[in-house]
């Protein structure tokens, strides 16, 4: 059943153009006006240092190769049994194959790296998007209130992005990064 206007204390067409300011509010001047804040603060930057920290204690959690002195299979052998030093000879030193293999982990993992640090403008407009989305009442609060009030996603606009920043959708597919 629809409501009678002619009832209430003031006119249909007042309340119907707060509606139409509310809407206004919260799909054009709210996300325009977190946009603009954005941009005036220092949140790329920060979104940058905190995403380079996150890949430095990733870097940190991996285990480094084990480098251990393997032995010098041939030179070991020359020593037990020099008559047989021809055929030591032709027996793969095991030493570069491990060595070849580190080299490749050291390869991949810089690839990685940088992979990741191309993604980083992605994760930062993820994060952006994901609070603009989240906060749309609050920031429309804001922008139609004339920035006189400021709710909580507003005021805390740092934390909440570096929250976008670390939710799952944020999160960085390392499947592609691979």
């Amino acid at each position: 059943m629809i409501p009678d206007f002619n009832t209430l204390p003031i006119s249909g067409s007042v309340v119907l153009a707060l509606f139409g300011y509310a809407a206004f509010s919260a799909f054009v001047t709210g996300p325009e006006v977190a946009h603009r804040e954005i941009a005036r603060s220092d949140w790329p930057e920060t979104c940058v240092v905190l995403l380079e920290a996150d890949l430095k204690a990733e870097a940190a959690h991996q285990p480094n190769p084990i480098r251990s002195e393997l032995l010098n299979v041939t030179e070991l052998m020359n020593d037990v049994l020099p008559e047989l030093g021809p055929l030591w000879e032709m027996i793969p030193d095991p030493r570069t194959a491990v060595e070849d293999s580190i080299r490749q982990n050291e390869v991949a993992a810089d690839i990685f790296r940088d992979r990741a640090r191309a993604g980083f403008d992605d994760r930062c407009f993820c994060a952006e998007s994901g609070y603009l989305s989240d906060a749309k009442l609050d920031l429309a609060l804001y922008a139609g209130s004339g920035r006189a009030i400021r709710p909580q996603a507003v005021k805390n606009r740092e934390a909440e992005l570096t929250r976008a920043l670390r939710s799952p959708i944020c999160a960085p597919n390392m499947e592609m990064a691979r």
